[in-house]
């Protein structure tokens, strides 16, 4: 039981990590006059006028975003290596939190920040 919940634990950070770091690489994306373009054409699409909200003071929500991305993974590996070596013993710690480093910057850096 203890090595399911440790598989689910990395899925969540990573899954979690990577929605994060996919939103930030688009909001990067999108210039602020494509931004001003898309809210004109769409003066009551919602999703239009927060995107030119944000891209108005997209500093304060990068910023919210980097934070918010360390945290998780931070946090998260800090949270995976207790329950590794719970499971697998102190002499696998360096093994889990190399696998950890790889899986975080591969499938919650990388790849999301490509499509995003």
């Amino acid at each position: 039981m203890e090595i399911v919940f440790f598989i689910l634990l990395v899925v969540a950070i990573i899954v979690t990590s990577a929605i994060v770091s996919g939103s930030e690489a688009a909001l990067l994306s999108v210039s602020y006059t494509k931004a001003k373009e898309i809210a004109r054409e769409n003066p009551k699409d919602l999703k239009a006028i927060s995107l030119l909200k944000i891209k108005d003071d997209l500093q304060k929500y990068i910023a919210t975003i980097v934070v918010l991305n360390n945290i998780i993974n931070i946090v998260g590996s800090i949270y995976v290596g207790v329950i590794g070596v719970q499971i697998f013993g102190e002499v696998y710690l360096g093994i889990v939190s190399a696998a950890l480093t790889f899986l975080i910057i591969m499938f919650a850096e990388i790849i999301p920040k490509i499509f995003g």
